[in-house]
């Protein structure tokens, strides 16, 4: 309450006496919730109230108005009290809230009027609370639903109403409502009779009051103007024993046409089987049956069928509808018509193209008008039936009771197109016959070996005499034989070839055949599917190729080995990576090997020992390649596998175990023994070729030339830190220690090699950018001032940019630009955040900070080991990510045997 209503001042007993009278006469009775407020804002309440509030009396008399007002109410009252006081009301309605003693909100209305008390003169609030949290939380539910429901129907794309039981729209969604130019709550209270026209309107009020006399689900088809809808209607109950009518009513135009389209293709896929299956007498038969059935199918009343030549241009009627003009001058089916003499139905040949006139009547320069008793046309359709892109056919109908449509043009195309090909299909089967009978003939003369296969079984069901003298069997031997029993491959792959020779996926094979006395000969054999007695039969002819074979293989060996490693070469190489590309060998992945050493060797032992070395590290290799895979030598100290249908991570495995197995323990066998650095290729897309691949291996072998301890490090480099160090003996320990660390950290994290070998050089280079600080400020006794320190802060970019100039050290470059970035986002120079930051950068952060606490600087002592700790648990989560100090803490300092209270110096050089 406020100032303005009165002066505070401590209640009189005076004031308590006038409080308990009316206590007496009006709290004690009440059974909702009572209280007086005085000026100062303490109340004086009921035990309703209290029970409300679950506070005792007396607490309630320590505490005032606003103590329990919600905090956003107290503003709303303080304004109804002022306006009381001013008399603008003498009373007043207020909806508002109340803290309860346990934190929860009570809602309430509250009644609220003036008194003035005598003779103290004093200006008391009387209020009345009743509790109305139920209601409040009821409508409060109703309102959600209701928003949801409407949101629920109206996000339909269906039609949607509820009407009452006197069908009269109490609810319906936006689409129902924009269909018929309406607002929905103009939709409110409206029957059908009032939204629609009679006629349809009482064709709904008649399914409303079915679904309500059967009292079930009615389902049905409307249409309205040139839409088909899916009317759905059912009983809902509307409380009070009443039942309304819901509906559903779904535009299904798109798919009713659709589903006329499917049964025109059902019937046209029929009518082309027909033709196809159906034994007619010739073809002519064939062609005015499907003319026929063409008519109907697209409700036309008569219709046309012209065989057309494009060398001559001429027209040939061959099928026609009877009655189209009684006075015709057509004597045969042959009558020929040439293209020059020829109006509108010639135009499909002109413009190689269907053509539509659904107004015959309207005026058309290209139709030459009836002849003497033509009946009359209406509207007229004509395609072009083509053939290896020439015209060889011309279709036409007319009269249909509706226009024709790009679908009509499409459905008699395929199916006149289909009736063709059935009648070529019948034509090619008599040719196939005379075929054969010659065929027969060539074949029992022939000196060639000819066999005919049953394709499924393998059984041989003719031969000639050559085969008989050939494989050394008789005739009816042969007969009684598969040609599994004179392959020597197996059933399963005889089987397989038989069946590509079935569908010409493939016509030649080479095969080894075994002869009656044991021999063994490869013989080729040219295998086609042909037609035999009405049966698909294989038809081979069989070459002996055994000496060209023998002198095939030694120079296929010559041509893709190493003379010197006998394993593949790289033409052998290259072909199989083509060969591979195009088959389903999808992603193929290189992985390519370079010899450390080869050269030294060589100039040291001399090159006959070098290639004893080569020779001897080539066989240990091929022991750990896969059978499937392709190990070739592409030259000088250079070899390549090609891996087919692989995933990175397996590849990069792979190559992982083969190097460790093939390098393994040969750094204590001396100058005379070779290792292989490997790096990897594999395709991101089926258009990567080998070159793309070997370029990528090739980078990725020498990136890992350099993390390997076995390799060296960039002349440039090297250069620089020693540079650094010789400015800083401090900066040589510290960089040394922190690559020790970032290697025992990732080790822990059980990283593949390749990445420790990566963060231990990343850890050791991390401060590379201080090359161009200067010695003072490297050096300097005591903290750094504001401008030196800016300074010190460029460091970590000016080591990225180092990086980025170099082939072998590219990779680390965002790794040194980010290892003072925290991970709550407050580093430098970026300010990048948790997982933004790379992983190793976040590694380096906690050993270089580990280190740094744990070494003396000029400026204070180092920390112990447990100080250390208890720094990186401090800042875990905010400059450091917590699961790298976890590992580096439970797992690093925890698991190994430090010395000199737990520094790593025991690691460095």
């Amino acid at each position: 309450m406020s100032d303005n209503f009165s002066v505070d001042k401590p209640v009189t007993d005076n004031s308590l006496a006038i409080c308990d009278n009316v206590y007496k006469c009006f709290f004690n009775n009440s059974v909702v919730g009572q209280s007086i407020t005085f000026p100062s804002g303490q109340m004086y309440v009921n035990q309703a109230f209290c029970m409300m509030l679950d506070y005792s009396e007396e607490e309630l008399k320590n505490k005032k108005w606003q103590d329990i007002t919600y905090p956003e109410d107290i503003k709303a009252s303080q304004k109804i009290i002022d306006s009381l006081i001013s008399k603008e009301k003498e009373s007043a309605l207020l909806i508002k809230r109340y803290i309860k003693k346990d934190g929860s909100i009570l809602w309430a209305e509250v009644y609220i009027a003036l008194c003035n008390c005598i003779p103290q003169n004093s200006l008391l609030v009387i209020t009345t609370v009743i509790d109305i949290t139920d209601r409040v939380r009821t409508e409060s539910l109703l309102e959600r639903s209701k928003n949801l429901f409407n949101t629920f129907i109206d996000s339909s794309k269906d039609l949607v109403f509820l009407k009452d039981e006197n069908l009269r729209i109490i609810m319906a969604n936006k689409c129902f409502a924009d269909f018929h130019g309406m607002q929905v709550k103009d939709l409110i209270g409206k029957t059908e009779n009032d939204i629609l026209n009679l006629q349809p309107a009482d064709k709904f009020r008649k399914t409303d009051e079915e679904t309500l006399k059967r009292n079930t689900t009615i389902t049905f088809i409307q249409n309205v103007d040139d839409k088909t809808y899916e009317v759905r209607k059912f009983p809902v109950s509307i409380g009070d024993g009443k039942t309304g009518v819901g509906a559903h009513i779904k535009d299904i135009t798109s798919e009713y046409n659709q589903q006329a389209i499917i049964n025109k293709i059902s019937e046209k896929n029929r009518i082309i089987a027909k033709c196809m299956l159906k034994p007619f007498t010739n073809i002519q038969e064939q062609l005015d049956y499907a003319l026929r059935e063409a008519i109907r199918l697209t409700d036309s009343q008569y219709g046309y069928a012209y065989f057309y030549d494009e060398k001559t241009k001429e027209f040939t009627l061959n099928s026609w509808t009877n009655g189209v003009m009684d006075d015709c001058s057509v004597i045969d089916k042959q009558t020929k018509y040439h293209l020059d003499k020829t109006g509108l139905w010639g135009e499909v040949v002109r413009q190689r193209k269907a053509i539509i006139v659904n107004d015959f009547d309207m005026p058309n320069k290209l139709r030459k008008g009836y002849p003497n008793g033509h009946v009359k046309i209406r509207n007229f359709m004509s395609i072009p039936i083509f053939e290896n892109k020439k015209i060889v056919a011309v279709i036409g109908f007319a009269n249909k009771n509706t226009d024709y449509t790009k679908n009509d043009i499409y459905t008699m195309t395929v199916l006149m197109s289909g009736v063709w090909i059935a009648t070529k299909k019948r034509e090619k089967e008599k040719e196939t016959e005379l075929l054969l009978e010659r065929t027969q003939s060539m074949i029992n003369n022939h000196n060639a070996v000819m066999l005919l296969l049953e394709p499924s079984s393998g059984k041989i069901i003719e031969a000639n005499t050559a085969a008989t003298t050939f494989y050394g069997y008789s005739k009816d031997e042969l007969l009684n034989m598969t040609i599994q029993d004179i392959s020597m491959l197996s059933e399963d792959v005889v089987g397989k070839l038989r069946s590509q020779s079935q569908y010409k996926e493939q016509k030649c094979f080479t095969f080894p055949h075994r002869l009656k006395n044991g021999e063994t000969r490869a013989v080729d054999v040219y295998s086609s599917p042909i037609n035999y007695n009405g049966n698909k039969v294989l038809f081979a002819i069989i070459f002996d190729v055994t000496k060209r074979e023998e002198v095939t293989r030694q120079n296929e060996y010559l041509a893709y080995h190493d003379y010197l490693t006998g394993i593949y070469n790289r033409r052998f190489f290259e072909e199989e990576f083509i060969r591979r590309n195009d088959g389903d060998d999808y992603p193929i992945a290189i992985i390519m090997g370079d010899v450390n050493g080869l050269k030294l060797n060589n100039d040291t032992f001399g090159h006959l020992k070098g290639d004893a070395a080569l020779k001897d590290i080539t066989n240990k290799t091929k022991q750990y390649i896969n059978a499937k895979d392709i190990f070739a030598r592409l030259g000088g100290d250079e070899f390549a596998v090609l891996v087919s249908n692989s995933d990175e991570n397996s590849i990069r495995k792979y190559m992982d175990q083969v190097e460790l197995y093939v390098n393994h323990n040969d750094e204590n066998k001396g100058l005379n023994s070779l290792t292989i650095s490997f790096g990897y290729g594999i395709q991101r897309k089926k258009e990567d070729t080998l070159d793309v691949l070997m370029k990528e291996a090739e980078a990725f072998m020498y990136n890992r030339k350099y993390y390997s301890s076995r390799s060296t490090r960039s002349k440039t480099v090297n250069v620089i830190m020693d540079t650094l160090f010789a400015k800083s003996e401090r900066e040589r320990n510290h960089s040394e220690r922190v690559g020790v660390i970032c290697e025992a950290i990732a080790t822990k994290l059980q990283w593949d090699r390749q990445l420790i070998d990566k963060i231990r050089v990343a850890g050791f280079l991390h401060d590379i950018g201080k090359i161009g600080i200067e010695e003072e400020i490297l050096n300097k006794n005591g903290k750094l001032d504001k401008n030196e320190w800016e300074i010190m802060k460029l460091h970590p970019a000016k080591g990225a940019r180092i990086f980025e100039n170099t082939v072998e050290f590219k990779e680390i470059a965002d790794i040194v630009l980010s290892h003072h970035e925290h991970y709550d986002g407050t580093g430098y120079p970026s300010g990048l955040k948790g997982k933004e930051i790379p992983v190793e950068a976040r590694i380096i952060a906690v050993a270089d900070a580990y280190d740094a606490m744990t070494n003396e600087r000029s400026y204070r002592k180092a920390m112990n080991t447990e100080a250390a700790i208890n720094e990186l648990s401090k800042y875990s989560g905010s400059q450091f990510d917590p699961e790298i100090v976890s590992v580096f803490i439970n797992k690093v300092l925890l698991d190994r045997e430090l010395s000199n209270n737990g520094s790593f110096y025991g690691s460095c050089r």
